[in-house]
């Protein structure tokens, strides 16, 4: 009961600021990204997974805050306080609707797997590289086992998303 309260608050924008890790927000934002995340749901539950990509990436960037949002690409203080329950609750929505064949999840499982732990055989595992060293988008109607989400990018152009799933224990 104390849920649906809550809830009911936020989306009548009548709760003050709420905390995504370290960064807060109103609850017209928090609206705005329970919106993201039921959008999310419905995309993966049918199954249109270019679709759920681009929200799960937009989602994220909202979550971690306005210079992420802002650049379209995450600012590296705001990933590192990016919030571990909120990327634990992305993969489980994108585990729970592939059967455990996609997710934030399964890409730190294949990075662990991998022999050199380097981001670029994990890219040449799921196809986001092709023979020739050339990057590539994932084949979102018959995605290859962790290629997605795919669209993560950082503003000084390097790959975190490892380092984060480390620290956040997927």
């Amino acid at each position: 009961m104390r849920f649906k309260r809550h809830f009911f608050l936020i989306v009548m924008g009548m709760l003050g600021p709420l905390c995504f890790g370290t960064h807060s927000m109103t609850a017209t934002e928090a609206g705005s990204i329970q919106q993201d995340y039921t959008r999310l749901e419905s995309a993966l539950n049918q199954r249109d997974f270019r679709t759920a990509d681009t929200v799960t990436y937009k989602l994220m960037l909202r979550i971690a805050g306005e210079k992420s949002s802002r650049a379209r690409a995450f600012n590296l203080t705001e990933w590192n306080n990016f919030s571990c329950a909120q990327l634990l609750k992305i993969d489980q929505l994108w585990s729970s609707a592939t059967s455990g064949e996609q997710g934030f999840s399964v890409q730190s499982n294949l990075y662990q797997q991998s022999s050199a732990r380097k981001a670029e055989q994990v890219y040449r595992t799921v196809g986001w590289i092709d023979g020739r060293g050339n990057f590539k988008p994932p084949n979102y109607q018959a995605p290859l086992l962790g290629s997605l989400p795919y669209k993560l990018a950082w503003q000084d152009g390097n790959e975190h998303r490892f380092e984060k799933f480390a620290a956040c224990t997927l």
